[in-house]
């Protein structure tokens, strides 16, 4: 059993040493002992614990935005090498950041990031391997579980109250999911990413703001724009390719909008087809 001396004598070392580590971090000694000392894990010697990483973590958690920027430098690579591992071109620009918030984003729960449960046992970027790993085994299981042409009909057979709306998602929906992964198709792999962050894991313009380095208005606004841009790009393609009547193509055009959100969610959140063709994957 390490006594408290030999805890101390570590975390002091482990401070000066993080702090050579990492200059542009400017992490207080009390949080760090108190963050470090909450994690220490029962049977590892102070001699091999790997506390000086906790100062990063612990920074991070602070919501200090040059830990990020720490973060990306020495372990995106990480995140890579884990991606590169699949079979299936799992994509690595959208993965990537994925994967990024997921370990450092607190949940919409209100729960912790998933790098707080890092407690320095072993390297922090054996840690972030492990952690990455089982999100992307996740992802692809999750893009895999529904066929495209249920998935298509989950998307487009809501119908609603409207049976103009209906009999147009019944008549034209292979040309509507075909326009939707097309113009999604187009899009780069950044605003892919922002869509992924905002309509599946939900998270809230503020915290996309953090992982973007952006004021929450502009994550906002740029959120509304590239879903803009969607919206247009359908609708420019089904007036293109459809032939209907001016009021009918309003309806499909009011029917896009309504259902921008849940239409993107379910092809971004489940077409693995989208993603094997996915521009800037690496």
């Amino acid at each position: 059993m390490s006594s408290r001396a030999d805890l101390e004598l570590r975390l002091a070392s482990a401070f000066e040493a993080a702090r050579v580590r990492w200059p542009t971090l400017a992490v207080d000694a009390a949080a760090f002992e108190a963050h470090a000392s909450a994690r220490y894990p029962e049977g590892v010697s102070p001699e091999r614990w790997h506390a000086e990483e906790l100062y990063l973590t612990c920074a991070l958690l602070g919501g200090d935005t040059r830990a990020l920027a720490c973060f990306d430098a020495e372990y995106l690579a990480v995140l890579d090498r884990v991606l590169a591992r699949f079979a299936d071109p799992v994509l690595v620009d959208d993965a990537r950041q994925v994967l990024r918030a997921r370990l450092l984003v607190r949940g919409d729960d209100g729960s912790p990031p998933r790098i707080a449960a890092y407690n320095g046992k072993g390297p922090l970027a054996k840690w972030i391997e492990v952690a990455a790993t089982r999100t992307a085994i996740s992802l692809r299981r999750t893009a895999r579980d529904i066929p495209v042409d249920d998935r298509t009909i989950v998307a487009l057979q809501g119908a609603g109250s409207d049976p103009q709306l209906a009999h147009l998602k019944h008549t034209y929906r292979a040309q509507f999911t075909d326009a939707w992964r097309r113009a999604l198709r187009e899009l780069d792999a950044d605003d892919r990413t922002l869509l992924r962050l905002h309509l599946i894991d939900r998270l809230p313009v503020d915290r996309i703001g953090a992982l973007y380095g952006i004021h929450q208005t502009t994550a906002a606004r740029r959120v509304r724009q590239v879903k803009e841009r969607l919206g247009t790009r359908v609708h420019e393609t089904l007036a293109a390719t459809l032939d209907v009547a001016v009021d009918e193509l309003a309806s499909i055009v009011a029917l896009i909008r309504s259902e921008l959100d849940v239409t993107l969610g379910e092809l971004l959140s489940t077409d693995a087809d989208l993603q094997d063709h996915a521009p800037n994957a690496r």
